[in-house]
């Protein structure tokens, strides 16, 4: 086709290209069409359907974020679940002093991640060692950097609950609005610094322990034979599943407007999905132990935490009834006469 001379060289349009069905679907839900739902509303006032669901959705998620920290204590719990399991990975390979030091060091990660969530300057620090620093993940030949990582698909945002890139459209609306504009645009910034430091912040420096403790290590025992590039992208794959940043090539759900509707109605697609990978990794694949280790460390260090939490409160351990998470349903309350067993909210 025709092409045009840029400051980068010449850009103009390519030949056409058959793809398998599956690369189809990736690449148009990626730049296919915006999708609608259609309009609705009086001739001359009607209004984008999707448009107002992804207002609402917006606002709700934005809402829920916004002063909660209850993403921040979502993946400091992560942070445990991996640091503990790298360190039964350890014990398993032989190596028992770096399983201490990833116990006794995991503390001081869970700090950094709160000092990472208010701190521009450790922001971009994670940035520069994640964009450009050379040095493997960790001391071995084959190990990749987190660059490379990156660069084979790993993910610092959760793409199905909020896009990092947000207006302030309330402040933006208002701006001349001069008795409202100002405390709006205040909010506004407010819930943009908190943002940048949960997707900036929280979200990398997890990845990054997740994949120095457990992913990485794990995957270089796995596979022996495999080289720095093919350890980086399944590093990439699951490291992303482990913090629910699947990306457009992960995703089951692949139609673009499908996909925007559900964005808008589900806190997060995302964390479903990547669940439900987890589990199923845990019985097929090839990742069985690496979700083993992750879920058994898991178990570990929920214990140690209740431990502490009813030491600090009751001066005693926990009991050991509070291990069980299922008790058995008395006969006559029984839902539909069916399920045998229940939760135990003790």
């Amino acid at each position: 086709g025709a092409s045009r001379k840029t400051e980068l060289g010449y850009a103009g349009y390519t030949q056409r290209w058959m793809v398998p069905e599956k690369i189809a679907e990736t690449l148009e839900s990626i730049y296919g069409p915006r999708p609608s739902l259609g309009k609705l509303g009086p001739e001359g006032r009607q209004v984008d359907v999707l448009g107002v669901i992804s207002t609402v959705g917006g606002t709700a998620k934005r809402a829920k974020l916004f002063g909660s920290l209850f993403q921040q204590v979502d993946f400091s719990a992560r942070t445990g679940f991996a640091s503990f399991g790298g360190a039964l990975d350890d014990l398993l390979a032989g190596k028992p002093v770096s399983a201490v030091a990833k116990v006794v060091k995991l503390p001081k990660d869970i700090v950094d991640l709160a000092v990472a969530n208010v701190s521009a300057k450790r922001r971009a620090a994670i940035r520069e060692e994640m964009l450009f620093s050379a040095k493997p993940i960790i001391d071995d030949p084959r190990a990749p950097t987190y660059r490379e990582v990156r660069d084979a698909g790993q993910l610092t945002q959760d793409i199905s609950l909020i896009s990092k890139q947000i207006e302030d459209s309330i402040a933006g609306a208002l701006k001349e609005e001069r008795a409202l504009g100002a405390p709006l645009r205040l909010v506004a910034r407010v819930n943009r610094a908190m943002q940048d430091g949960l997707f900036d912040g929280v979200y990398p420096a997890a990845q990054q322990k997740a994949l120095r403790n457990l992913v990485v290590p794990r995957l270089l025992r796995q596979h022996p034979q495999w080289t720095r590039t093919q350890i980086a992208g399944e590093a990439a794959r699951q490291v992303n599943t482990m913090f629910s940043t699947l990306g457009n090539y992960q995703m089951v759900v692949r139609n673009r407007g499908a996909k925007a509707l559900l964005h808008n109605l589900i806190f997060s697609t995302n964390e479903a999905e990547s669940l439900l990978r987890q589990a199923g990794s845990l019985a097929v694949g090839q990742n069985k132990q690496l979700w083993a280790e992750y879920y058994i460390g898991g178990l570990f260090f929920l214990g140690l935490v209740a431990n502490t939490i009813h030491f600090a409160a009751t001066g005693e351990p926990l009991p050991f009834e509070r291990y069980q998470p299922l008790e058995r349903v008395p006969e006559g309350q029984r839902a539909l006469g069916v399920v045998p067993v229940r939760y135990r909210r003790d």
